[in-house]
């Protein structure tokens, strides 16, 4: 009798655990459907360009030395944040102004 009434109670208190497994279970789907979500979505995407390379026999043997391309690249970040960051300075402004 004693027996049955201690597994029972066992079985009550592990019902916390159970429902923490449960929501572990359907956290661990909603991750793995949101990562499937954006691997879809990245599908979708163009692929992106190739860095240009430098022609000509002297500009191909000057970049072999100094990484033109890299340092292109990166002024062009580099432009480019600038540019978004006079833009959103302007919206801000005008937000303010209103």
């Amino acid at each position: 009798m004693l027996g049955a009434l201690d597994t029972l109670i066992q079985a009550i208190l592990e019902m916390a655990s159970f429902v923490a497994a449960g929501a572990i279970q359907v956290l661990n789907l909603l991750f793995s459907a949101l990562t499937l979500a954006g691997e879809a979505a990245q599908a979708l995407l163009p692929g992106l360009p190739n860095v240009a390379t430098i022609a000509g026999e002297i500009l191909g043997g000057f970049a072999w030395f100094y990484p033109i391309g890299q340092i292109v690249a990166f002024f062009t970040t580099i432009i480019t944040m600038f540019l978004v960051w006079l833009g959103v300075r302007y919206l801000l402004r005008l937000v303010r102004a209103a």
